[in-house]
């Protein structure tokens, strides 16, 4: 039987976020002619779980949120709703403050900036990650591309394949080859946050299990 480790790892959500990527999720899925079936077969998701966002029951870890696009064969930035047009040569995006598109997640908070810029060549994204809870188990998972990791604030612990965990001071980063199966995480017992910048990635794609 096909499970899903994420769905434990989920909380209710009623915001506009949320709202938002159960009727993207559901769109885009109509749109490609795809059965629930089919998404989960692809993603490796369980039924219940893709139900279970398209109807906005739960939020997903930015793992399951990975998965789900890889199931609709769409890039991660495609689930978030945008008006706006794809970046022109030569021409130049800008971001104020605010006006990123935000993720709430299980276990932590995603900030993307520039969402409405698709087919980029990096993916720039604010994320406020919660220590673990006791005992729980995150897994380590690798991707496409290379990525860039800055603390702008607190402790981060960052575990890698076949190697000792890298503890990060504010101030501190690390830039790593993606395709090493990688996680991040709050230390400290206190939130953390940090600047990510994945470039060349599958999916958009980085190493909470809400960026690996």
């Amino acid at each position: 039987m096909m499970t899903d480790l994420a769905t434990d790892q989920t909380v209710t959500s009623s915001d506009g976020a949320s709202l938002t990527l159960a009727a993207r999720a559901k769109a885009v899925r109509k749109a490609k002619g795809l059965t629930i079936q089919r998404v989960a077969e692809r993603s490796g998701l369980a039924i219940s779980t893709i139900s279970k966002i398209e109807r906005n029951r739960m939020t997903p870890t930015y793992d399951c949120f990975r998965k789900l696009a890889r199931g609709l064969e769409v890039d991660v930035t495609d689930l978030i709703e945008t008006n706006e047009s794809r970046l022109r040569d030569g021409a130049v995006a800008v971001s104020r403050r605010g006006e990123a598109e935000i993720t709430m997640l299980s276990d932590a908070l995603h900030e993307k900036l520039f969402a409405h810029v698709p087919d980029k060549r990096m993916t720039p994204t604010f994320a406020t990650l919660k220590p673990p809870r006791k005992g729980e188990y995150r897994r380590l998972e690798g991707h496409g591309g290379e990525e860039f990791v800055l603390v702008l604030k607190g402790t981060v612990r960052v575990d890698l394949e076949d190697a000792d965990p890298i503890t990060l001071e504010t101030g501190d980063s690390v830039y790593l080859d993606s395709r090493r199966a990688h996680h991040y995480e709050a230390a400290a017992g206190r939130s953390a946050r940090i600047l990510c910048v994945t470039s060349g990635t599958d999916d958009g794609d980085f190493g909470t299990d809400a960026e690996g």
